[in-house]
């Protein structure tokens, strides 16, 4: 009987002992977890702000670019430093890559309508090329004028507040300029698809709406002029590869390429060799982790300014 017993105890011990290992492991596996996790969390969180900062040198570098330009050069193009597609840099622990676009390779939206509050019927022409070429409804850009309009007379095809006032959740017609090019979202017959089909030829940040001759690609310089062909746009670039349009005679130049005057005269109140707004994407990566901002920076005369600044 004794035995019995002492061979009870002992088995009560060994499960006992068994019992505590096995929460003992437990223990040991979930600390060895969460301490893994932490230092995940904690490398993750390292690596979003090295990154982040690493976007930001990006923008100064770029500003830093776009500073030189102005103080070195009267004309702006696609051959100078600012415009160049640069490799990721690598910096430290992670890399940077830096695009800077110019806004005033395209056409200004907003431009449409005049600060009197009148349709510029020129803007509108490049529009309904623009339109056309891409294969949207031209009766769109009627909707667009009347978001921009500063009155509540809906043009035929448009759509004011009456419009906007009847949709679930309703909203008003803005009557102002675009701030963003995703506001074109809000207006009558702009979808998804007919946003990704214009908005890469539009802009609203170029100051005075002019067009770059250097910089406009060919399908923007065709959407210029009915009579701006594939052929005279590629001459265009040619040219502007070779030599960039500058100096005191680039009109002459200009005529020259284009060799037709009506061409020559219908576009040249809406060009011009400078830029003064640029959009720069800088993006820091670090491991698996990328952090990306856009900026948009304003340059007049010397003084460079941010007009916009969003982190992703």
């Amino acid at each position: 009987m004794i035995g019995l017993l002492r061979k009870r105890e002992e088995g009560v011990a060994l499960i006992l002992t068994l019992l505590i290992t096995a929460i003992l492991v437990t223990l040991i596996v979930e600390v060895n977890y969460s301490t893994q996790v932490d230092l995940r969390i904690a490398g993750n969180f390292r690596n979003d702000l090295q990154a982040g900062y690493l976007a930001k040198s990006g923008v100064n570098i770029a500003i830093s670019y776009l500073k030189y330009d102005v103080e070195n050069t009267d004309t702006d193009n696609l051959d100078e430093d600012w415009a160049k597609p640069y490799p990721p840099i690598p910096v430290g622990d992670g890399f940077v890559q830096v695009l800077t676009e110019d806004e005033n390779a395209k056409i200004n939206l907003n431009e449409v309508v005049k600060e009197d509050g009148k349709v510029d019927e020129k803007i509108r022409d490049i529009l309904t090329r623009m339109f056309e070429a891409a294969d949207v409804d031209v009766e769109i850009i009627s909707a667009i004028i009347d978001w921009i309009d500063p009155d509540e007379d809906p043009l035929p095809e448009g759509a004011e507040d009456s419009y906007y006032g009847s949709l679930d959740p309703p909203y008003g017609c803005k009557n102002a300029p675009l701030d963003t090019l995703s506001e074109l979202l809000m207006i009558k017959g702009v979808t998804d698809e007919v946003y990704w089909k214009i908005f890469k030829y539009l802009t609203i940040y170029s100051k005075d709406g002019i067009i770059n001759i250097n910089t406009a690609r060919k399908e923007v310089l065709m959407f210029l002029h009915e009579r701006i062909d594939e052929p005279m746009a590629e001459g265009i670039i040619a040219y502007r590869g070779e030599t960039p349009f500058g100096g005191a005679n680039w009109q002459e130049a200009l005529r020259d390429v284009i060799n037709n005057d009506d061409v020559y005269n219908g576009i040249s109140s809406i060009i011009g060799v400078t830029s003064n707004a640029f959009t720069v994407t800088s993006r820091g990566r670090v491991e698996r982790v990328e952090k990306a901002i856009r900026a948009v920076i304003d340059r007049e005369g010397k003084q460079i300014s941010c007009r916009y600044w969003r982190t992703e």
